[in-house]
């Protein structure tokens, strides 16, 4: 095989190295998203729950978990700081407001260290106690949005240079064992 066949053969087979990095860079790009809710979102509930559980697709970190419930009146009704369990996220509420749209916002930290926010409604439809006890205000900054921050998560550029200084580290060690055997049969024909 000349110099030329070997080069053509050690690209396809870096280029198929490389789109196989890239595409397994892609799951560890991935953050954890909100899988299931109780109340669902969209709900209409009879009843006002006491308990707010979100469920992730993959574990979230404890630390800088936060859910609010915010009701009709414009207040928070978590009590405490969540508990978070693996995947899973509960929040203790309050005697909630009565009818009306309930808010549920929520920021937690996936398993890589990236945040994930989000927020969805649910309605109560049938009256329900009100506290006469000291509210928790609402929080002055707005409600987390329904998308992750803008880093954009884990890039594949570094996936891409390596591949590419791999490359040309082939490359030129073909090339060098292409010209060291074009020398041999040089001297062999003398």
């Amino acid at each position: 095989m000349n110099t030329v066949a070997h080069l053509r053969a050690v690209a396809a087979v870096l280029l198929s190295v490389i789109v196989a990095l890239m595409l397994s860079a892609a799951p560890a790009g991935a953050h954890a998203a909100l899988s299931s809710s109780d109340p669902a979102a969209d709900a209409r509930l009879a009843a006002a729950p006491r308990v707010v559980t979100l469920t992730f697709n993959e574990p979230v970190q404890q630390q800088f978990s936060t859910v609010v419930v915010t009701g009709p009146q414009g207040r928070n009704h978590v009590v405490g700081d969540p508990a978070v369990a693996g995947r899973e996220v509960r929040a203790t509420l309050d005697a909630l407001d009565g009818n009306g749209t309930y808010t549920v916002a929520y920021r937690v930290v996936s398993a890589d260290g990236h945040p994930v926010s989000g927020k969805y409604d649910f309605q109560l439809s049938a009256p329900t106690p009100t506290t006469t006890s000291a509210s928790t205000p609402a929080p002055e900054t707005t409600a987390p949005s329904t998308s992750d921050d803008a880093s954009g998560g884990v890039t594949p550029w570094p996936f891409v240079a390596g591949a590419a200084v791999l490359v040309v580290l082939i490359v030129a060690a073909v090339w060098l064992r292409g010209r060291r055997g074009a020398g041999a049969d040089t001297d062999d024909d003398r």
